[in-house]
């Protein structure tokens, strides 16, 4: 029997503390299938008791030490996964004890920096990937699709072209992938760069006469879906000009504009309503923090409902992250907006001079 009767309260120095956290994690490193059940409790108690008695960096360090062992108690590998992401990163990512149902939990319940972690992590599961999917900024999104060793369901792949829309990164990374289904290929290839399209066609031509035929119909849908954007657009100013001529109001149609997830029509008229570029306002709507956007909604005159909608279609877009512009706009007056509104075009105007 190995002795771990370890008196803690003896321990008084920072020095001390980290010299006995680097001996306890030499057990789990080495293995610590030498002690009886109670010892290996105690030893597991202790480690975590000292772990958080230590200074930033210094709990870093211990959780590269042993983020690597198969011998970490899976328990402890699961507290230390659910703490702060400098202690949580090495071992989402990287420990091998660490069960899929222990992943799925901190999938569903920690930061974007755990989703992160757990995006880079080899072999991961589609039942993991789903739930990363459904959470993940697009930056992590970028990060899951780049792992080639990671599984990912035809679903999930779906809703990742589905986010890709308006980030060239993802949707290059998505381009990459030998292993995209049939279903997320013809909703990708309209949105891609010749170049793109090139690469993925040659990662998928191990069938050439489907892959043919499925770059056939992409292509086609590439022509029609050009066709439904500019009829969509002739449609938005139209819907435009009945707001100006007050034959409609400004929340009705963001709500239709909402369920019909059209995000480049209601920038236009949003930025039209406001006086901003159009450029201006898409980069307002796609900012994670919600002032400039809400100040649009505010200046816009729209009705609690559509402002709710609105938002509802950025946490889509952007991810869960995304934070509520609601709040802002109840607290902001149509004077406080148009103001903003109008300094933000003159200060636009004077740029385009110079």
């Amino acid at each position: 029997m190995v002795s771990c009767a370890i008196n803690t309260g003896a321990m008084d120095s920072s020095e001390k503390r980290r010299e006995l956290m680097r001996n306890l994690s030499d057990l789990f490193i080495v293995g610590s299938e030498q002690f009886e059940n109670h010892e290996a409790v105690l030893l597991e108690e202790t480690f975590t008791e000292l772990l958080f008695k230590l200074s930033f960096e210094e709990q870093a360090e211990v959780s590269e030490r042993v983020a690597d062992s198969e011998y970490l108690p899976e328990s402890l590998a699961f507290k230390m996964g659910n703490a702060e992401p400098h202690i949580a990163v090495p071992i989402v990512e990287r420990s091998p004890v660490l069960s899929v149902d222990s992943l799925v939990e901190i999938a569903r319940t920690k930061s974007q920096d755990h989703l992160r972690a757990l995006s880079m992590r080899c072999g991961i599961d589609e039942v993991v990937t789903d739930v990363i999917v459904e959470r993940a900024e697009t930056g992590v999104l970028g990060t899951l699709v780049k792992n080639k060793t990671a599984s990912i369901s035809e679903k999930s792949f779906s809703k990742i072209v589905d986010r890709a829309t308006d980030c060239e990164d993802l949707k290059d990374a998505l381009s990459r992938r030998p292993d995209i289904p049939e279903s997320a290929v013809e909703k990708l290839v309209p949105m891609l760069s010749e170049d793109a399209r090139v690469r993925l066609e040659s990662l998928l031509a191990q069938d050439e006469s489907r892959v043919s035929e499925l770059f056939k119909r992409a292509e086609s849908h590439v022509a029609e879906t050009r066709l439904k954007k500019r009829a969509a657009r002739i449609d938005a100013k139209a819907l435009l000009r009945a707001i100006q001529q007050g034959e409609t109001s400004a929340g009705d149609v963001m709500l239709r504009l909402c369920k019909e997830d059209r995000l480049l029509d209601i920038i236009l008229i949003l930025s039209r309503l406001g006086g901003i570029e159009e450029s201006y306002g898409l980069n307002a709507f796609k900012q994670n923090k919600p002032e400039p956007f809400a100040m649009l909604c505010r200046s816009a005159g729209l009705s609690d409902t559509s402002v709710r909608a609105l938002q509802t279609l950025r946490r889509r877009r952007l991810g869960p992250s995304a934070r509520d512009i609601f709040p802002h706009w109840q607290g902001l007056t149509n004077e406080e907006a148009d103001r903003v509104l109008r300094f933000t075009q003159a200060t636009g105007k004077a740029r385009g001079a110079q």
